[in-house]
């Protein structure tokens, strides 16, 4: 047990193993539940993975600290990160209504603000936790541990890139141009910028953060706002990113940078003050 974990292919090992396990489930689960098997087995994968990867931590002797858990100025360091999240896309969707490429939704009902509010809150936290661990804490503390940080930084902004655009595309079904060929700048962007929050901070807790207001923004954007009819011209798309992914947009990449240099001059030194 202990050789499966402790060498630098257990990763790969995990994920074949996972995936093997997510699909047995899947298709034993299927018959009961009214699902897509491809949602079932990425979601039983996940989870089989995060158990496999938690076994890992421990065989390969992960401390809280190289995997980015310290508690010191946890709090402070997630709230800035939520705070940095929810208001950067909040700015870049209120560009976007002043420009109308946003307007209010006529079909916009109080009676499901809270529910769907809370829905979409549950969501952000639970994707932000999960995503965060696997990647910028358990993929860059063990892949730092046979190789440089420098390799393993720029491994997993790439590796996370792609996931995300191959599931929409190879898992669920949607076209790559122009739907999502904007997203690879946007999702690039969004990618450095979590790496980039793990490594200045030494702390998962502010990537966190950023990702759960990012995630929250994005899942609540519908419950008030709608999108014109010109999103659905494909020289549209490329500027200003999909009606599900605005943030892949050139243009709204370009807003993505800025907000990167922002926080290095201005977040990361508060953080750093004791």
């Amino acid at each position: 047990m202990n050789g499966y974990f402790n060498n630098r292919f257990s990763i790969l090992y995990e994920a074949f193993t996972s995936a093997v396990i997510g699909f047995i489930l899947a298709i034993a689960v299927h018959s009961f539940i009214d699902f897509p098997v491809v949602k079932i087995w990425t979601r039983t994968s996940a989870v089989a993975f995060l158990i496999l990867i938690m076994l890992d931590c421990r065989f390969s002797g992960l401390s809280r600290h190289e995997l980015g858990l310290d508690t010191s100025l946890a709090a402070k360091k997630y709230l800035y990160g939520l705070t940095s999240g929810v208001l950067s896309l909040c700015v870049l969707l209120a560009a976007f209504y002043f420009f109308r490429l946003r307007y209010p939704d006529p079909a916009f009902l109080w009676s499901s603000f809270l529910r769907r509010s809370v829905e979409a809150l549950f969501i952000a936290l639970a994707v932000s936790v999960f995503e965060e661990f696997v990647f910028r804490g358990y993929l860059f503390s063990k892949i730092k541990k046979y190789s440089s940080a420098k390799v393993s930084f720029w491994t997993v902004t790439v590796l996370f890139a792609l996931l995300h655009l191959i599931k929409p595309v190879f898992i669920e079904g949607e076209k790559f141009f122009p739907e999502h060929f904007a997203g690879m700048f946007g999702i690039a962007a969004v990618s450095y910028i979590l790496m980039d929050a793990r490594i200045k901070t030494g702390s998962l807790f502010f990537p966190m953060g950023i990702h759960a207001g990012w995630v929250f923004v994005m899942k609540t954007k519908s419950i008030f706002l709608d999108v014109p009819t010109h999103y659905s011209d494909s020289w549209f798309l490329p500027l200003f990113g999909s009606t599900e992914y605005f943030e892949g947009g050139l243009l709204s990449c370009l807003f993505l940078i800025a907000m990167a240099v922002f926080l290095t001059k201005k977040i990361y030194p508060a953080l750093q003050r004791r």
